[in-house]
């Protein structure tokens, strides 16, 4: 197995994404090239089966999360893959993890720490991932979720848009297709709303839903997927943004009530009294 690892590496709004491919071991793996800045947030690559223990826990961790009831407490880490999985054979199948930094967090090391022992200053989150196996005319998605606490920020679109960037740059054609559970409409017409299109069928996958289900359909191009990439990136910086903002106003308005009282206590202290009525004399002593 092959795994690749890259920071995303994001040009100013004036230049286009530029791809290249570097070989590892005999697979492909791509990256941007642009401004250095690099974003909060980067994407894992890994080709083949999951071997580290400690991240099969992990994306376990998180498919339980996305889809609740699926995995049993009993179920050991290859059973839990095997459902993930289903008909394929892990050592086929292309995983996107995307992972989030979380400044200051002692509680998660980061995938890349090679020293159990030691604290980063800064530690990072599995919060998305999807899963993809080539047929012969298109790439199969499955295992594709976002923690329910970090959805409706971009996260899974950058995923979706990050396969179907690699699915283009590998010279494959650009159709991916999936396997939804057709009771679920508010996710199909999420599915709807990327470009995907909904045909009936009565096959299932990942373990998941039981007829009836649909599969998802898309079609797209190299520029549809540059451009759903710089469309992701920016909306997850824009809600990462509004997040700080509103972990700050909620700070403030938290210290408003401290502030407060101890703003009377200092002005109604037996001294400030003293010093209010030699300044403002007779006004003081009306309200005071």
């Amino acid at each position: 197995f092959v795994c690749a690892q890259q920071n995303h590496h994001w040009p100013s709004p004036l230049n286009r994404i530029a791809w290249h491919s570097v070989s590892l071991a005999g697979s492909t793996a791509m990256s941007h090239v642009g401004n250095p800045l690099t974003p909060p947030y980067r994407i894992q690559v890994i080709v083949g089966r999951v071997e580290d223990q400690s991240l099969r826990r992990q994306v376990a961790d998180l498919h339980g999360a996305c889809y609740p009831g699926e995995q049993s407490p009993e179920d050991s880490l290859d059973e839990i893959f095997e459902q993930i999985t289903f008909l394929h054979d892990e050592e086929d199948c292309t995983w996107l993890l995307l992972w989030l930094a979380e400044a200051g967090d002692r509680s998660r090391g980061s995938a890349d720490r090679t020293d159990p022992g030691t604290v980063s200053p800064t530690s990072e989150r599995l919060v998305g991932m999807v899963a993809s196996v080539e047929y012969h005319d298109s790439t199969y998605a499955f295992a594709y979720g976002v923690l329910p606490s970090h959805r409706r920020m971009g996260f899974g679109k950058r995923l979706m848009y990050e396969m179907e960037a690699r699915t283009i740059a590998a010279g494959r054609p650009g159709r991916i297709s999936s396997t939804v559970d057709a009771r679920q409409p508010r996710l199909l017409a999420y599915y709807r709303h990327q470009g995907g299109t909904i045909e009936p069928t009565g096959v299932t996958s990942s373990g998941g839903p039981p007829p009836p289900s649909v599969r998802v359909i898309k079609l797209f191009d190299a520029a549809e997927a540059t451009r759903g990439v710089d469309a992701a990136h920016a909306s997850i910086l824009r809600a990462l943004s509004r997040r700080r903002q509103g972990r700050v106003l909620r700070w403030a308005a938290a210290a408003v009530p401290f502030v407060a009282v101890m703003a009377t206590a200092w002005l109604l202290s037996p001294r400030q009294r003293r010093t209010h009525r030699l300044i403002w004399g007779t006004p003081y002593r009306f309200w005071a």
